[in-house]
């Protein structure tokens, strides 16, 4: 279907029907990323997640900074349309590969296709007999895996914290996006082809953040493990993310002050990257928080980053307009610091939560 609706935005000749088909893109377009998160938390045992999952995150994030490179290339050589058009033939070839080399990773899934598969091998009638049954199972589980996010998102805490949290980080990578190009091409006279390559910076930050992430993660959560005497608890995994929430009330500042006093373009590009750096931490706690819901709790914190994340950039210009990069950015970065405390709440609440239910070797 996101090929479907991709290959129709390139051909859509109003703007309220290409408004639709995004807004559809958009829906079935995120579920990779959700499974995704699941799929790295089936194949990884804990101590090794934090990787794995960093690095998986890294892909999952690069769309930002990767795209408007591209486009701007294929807007410049071929026109807009063909933006999607392309969009259309990579995520067709990309499915093709996968449908032939992904396999099934959910353990109990798996276990219950097997014994499915010899229990219908002993019977002669299966066909007949089980069809309604399977639909009626195949409804229901896709009713309760719509519902599974939302009540997670509003009954565990941690999750709506967290979502939070995530929610406006990314709303405020969003809405320095929004000013690009009126900074680079503007002020620094960045041309349309060349326009894309400030949005390196946040592919270097997510990059550094990987490295950062996938080095320091595992070591973190097994040294406290073994300072809880061998219990490992999920909120092991938040300390590196509750020591870098200072990182974006700077970045943000920065980035607004030095793109106001149009100091070298370097500077803002660099104050970017900075911000970049720890958007991918969220991902690994829930891996373990919720081991068996992994996909549901990643889609319920998904949720909150996409509402925000598309919302902001409609008041983004108007701020700018109103304050001005530096104070404007620097307002942000007031909202940011006010959010600082959250990740260290959920840390010391999952440390308590975890000393009375410890994870088991399975998790």
């Amino acid at each position: 279907m996101f090929i479907y609706f991709t290959a129709l935005c390139s051909v859509a000749s109003e703007l309220p029907v290409l408004v639709v088909l995004r807004f559809l893109d958009g829906c079935v377009g995120s579920v990779p990323i959700v499974i995704g998160g699941g799929t790295i938390a089936d194949m990884y045992a804990p101590e090794t997640r934090g990787r794995a999952m960093s690095v998986y995150m890294m892909s999952a994030m690069m769309g930002p900074p990767m795209g408007p490179i591209v486009a701007a290339v294929i807007t410049q050589k071929l026109g807009w349309r063909w933006i999607f058009g392309a969009a259309a033939i990579a995520s067709a070839t990309l499915s093709i590969v996968c449908f032939f080399y992904l396999e099934e990773t959910h353990e109990e899934t798996v276990l219950r296709r097997h014994k499915k598969k010899k229990t219908e091998q002993k019977r002669q009638r299966v066909c007949k007999l089980s069809w309604p049954h399977f639909e009626l199972e195949g409804s229901e589980k896709i009713a309760n895996s719509l519902r599974q996010p939302f009540i997670l998102l509003f009954t565990d805490r941690a999750v709506l914290v967290l979502g939070i949290y995530q929610a406006f980080a990314y709303g405020y990578m969003i809405f320095m996006l929004t000013s690009f190009s009126n900074v680079f091409i503007g002020q620094y006279g960045f041309s349309t082809s060349t326009s894309g390559l400030p949005y390196l910076g946040i592919a270097v930050g997510f990059g550094v953040g990987v490295v950062i992430t996938s080095t320091t993660s595992d070591r973190i959560a097994s040294a406290l493990t073994l300072q809880n005497d061998g219990v490992r608890i999920p909120a092991f995994r938040l300390p590196l993310m509750a020591w870098s929430c200072w990182i974006p009330p700077i970045a943000l500042a920065g980035y607004g002050w030095s793109a106001f006093y149009k100091v070298h373009f370097m500077v803002p590009i660099a104050a970017v990257a900075l911000y970049s750096i720890g958007l991918q931490l969220i991902m690994v706690y829930l891996s373990e928080a919720h081991k068996t819901r992994v996909a549901s709790a990643i889609a319920a914190v998904t949720v909150l980053r996409c509402l925000l994340g598309s919302v902001l950039p409609l008041v983004g210009e108007i701020m700018y307009e109103k304050l001005g990069l530096g104070w404007g950015n620097t307002l942000l970065a007031f909202m940011a610091f006010a959010l600082m405390p959250l990740p260290w709440l959920i840390m010391r609440s999952g440390q308590r939560a975890g000393k009375e239910m410890p994870l088991n070797d399975k998790a």
